[in-house]
């Protein structure tokens, strides 16, 4: 077996590629059940969630009239 070439080592790169080019990523762990698991596999996973939390709003770019939603919360108590 022959080694590579300066020229193929300075071409190859390790690991798998970035997303966004312009924008460094993280690892996030997030803890669920395995019935949740399996659904967020179903909904798309990975790609899933960063759309989700791309086009979700902020609680200060929210208006004051409540929208309504499945979120499942009763009263005013916090998202969190």
């Amino acid at each position: 077996m022959t080694e590579p070439s300066d020229t193929d080592k300075k071409t190859r790169r390790g690991g798998r590629a970035p997303l966004d080019a312009s924008s460094p990523t993280v690892i996030v762990s997030v803890r669920m059940s395995e019935k949740q698991r399996t659904k967020l596999d179903k909904l798309g996973g990975g790609p899933w969630v960063r759309e989700r939390i791309d086009r979700a709003r902020l609680p200060d770019e929210e208006t004051a009239k409540p929208r309504g939603g499945s979120s499942g919360a009763k009263g005013g108590a916090s998202r969190w």
